[in-house]
């Protein structure tokens, strides 16, 4: 009789979203301790890409190639009775195992063939084992991050047929800016897009709109704030949804009109069945680029915003330049957010120096170098955006949001209705800046 994590595993067979997953962080056989299921887990493997990628096998299927294997083995093939009982539990488990038990093997092996060893043979016992040892660590590694032959073009049409049934939509993470996510096509899952602006300009504001707009598309956007509370954070979204001024909301002065605005989206908001919004202030210490991954897998996110750069913690920062815990930073989470099984889009604040938002006002637009640690922005995100407002800008009413960095698109510029306070952040207008464009 199989354990439970093969039981959840052989179950998984069944249901295309756990398939999928399968498929995708890929299964050496080897780890399987019942190997007379091995076959019947990369005949159901076999099936979901011959589908497509759409199907999973139906019991009814599954049982007509493989009753006789079902049968001798005693599996049973129920769902999971536990949350925690996901197919990624399961295989991290069987691995685990695999591991455990091939290690004490190699370990006595190796051991035994060094001691009976003469001088001349020790090197090369040492290259066979380490060999072993090599191959054991890819059985369990993880296939996402890695292409391999045929396998890796049918996946590339795969994906491309994907893009084309959006039929060029946005999909991802959008701002709620309509000209920019038509340029962006949105943030997509594993793309780590950086909000630049100077002090008080506005990128909590703009941050607040995304997690706000990822919620009304039916998405469930996490939102960590790391300087504003939670409370003022909420206070935001809730105006930017009425419409309200967030300055009379603040003091107690809402106009009867805008508070039952208020009252109204609230209701339609808890009627809708899909999306959800989660701001999270976490504390110090679980504020690192992997502590905040992990809860927003925990949460089931789809996209992930964090309020800002200055204040995520780094790991291992003594005798470090602050441009090296920087560069840590941004790798730790753009490693997180595009390999293993999980990827999830990101749009992350971060600062405009002092120096850079007084050459801004020289020019009138932003540029690359004027960002903090721009360097390692650069080379890190996929997206870099500037947010710019000079003293005329403030007056008018209006911002500069450019595209400073890009891997998919060229970059752009655009020019903003923006008073966020009163719920005003649009795109107006495409513009030309100079050397930014």
């Amino acid at each position: 009789m199989s354990s439970r994590p093969e039981s959840v595993l052989f179950s998984s067979l069944l249901d295309v979203d756990r398939l999928e997953y399968l498929a995708r962080e890929g299964i050496d056989s080897e780890i399987i301790p019942t190997a007379a299921m091995r076959p019947v887990v990369e005949w159901a493997l076999n099936y979901y890409f011959e589908s497509g990628c759409k199907q999973a096998p139906t019991e009814e299927a599954l049982r007509l190639e493989w009753s006789t294997v079902l049968e001798s083995e005693e599996i049973v093939l129920e769902p999971p009775e536990d949350e925690y009982e996901t197919a990624e539990w399961a295989l991290k488990f069987l691995r685990s195992n695999y591991i455990h038990l091939e290690w004490q093997r190699w370990i006595k092996k190796a051991a035994e063939e060094m001691a009976g060893s003469y001088t001349d043979d020790r090197v090369e016992i040492f290259d066979k084992h380490s060999a072993e040892l090599a191959e054991m660590r890819t059985r369990v590694r993880s296939r996402t991050a890695e292409a391999r032959g045929a396998d890796a073009l049918v996946d590339a049409i795969r994906r491309y047929h994907e893009r084309a049934e959006l039929d060029g939509a946005p999909h991802g993470l959008m701002l709620g800016l309509e000209m920019t996510d038509a340029h962006t096509h949105g943030i997509h899952d594993g793309e780590l897009a950086v909000l630049a602006a100077g002090p008080k300009t506005g990128k909590s504001w703009l941050l607040a709109k995304a997690v706000l707009n990822e919620w009304q598309r039916g998405r469930r956007g996490i939102l960590f704030t790391l300087e504003n509370s939670v409370e003022m954070t909420i206070d935001r979204i809730v105006c930017l949804r009425a419409n309200v001024d967030y300055r009379r909301w603040q003091r107690g002065q809402a106009t009867p009109e805008e508070l039952h605005r208020v009252e109204t989206n609230r209701d339609t908001l808890m009627r809708q069945e899909i999306g959800d919004m989660i701001v999270v202030m976490p504390p110090r210490g679980q504020r690192t680029a992997s502590a905040m991954l992990r809860e927003a897998q925990m949460r089931g996110a789809d996209s992930i915003l964090i309020d800002q750069l200055t204040f995520v913690e780094a790991v291992g920062t003594k005798a470090k330049a602050r441009h090296e815990i920087v560069r840590d930073i941004m790798h730790d989470l753009k490693t997180g957010l595009s390999t293993g099984s999980y990827k999830i889009p990101c749009l992350l604040a971060h600062q405009i120096n002092r120096e850079g938002v007084k050459a801004a006002d020289k020019t009138g637009f932003l540029e690359m170098y004027m960002l903090a640690e721009s360097s390692e922005v650069e080379r890190t995100a996929d997206w870099v955006f500037g947010l710019y407002r000079s003293h005329e800008d403030r007056i008018a009413e209006v911002a500069k949001l450019q595209t400073l960095a890009a891997r998919r698109e060229d970059t752009q510029s655009w020019l903003l209705a923006y008073n966020p306070s009163l719920g005003i952040m649009e795109t107006a207008s495409e513009i030309a800046l100079g050397e930014a464009t």
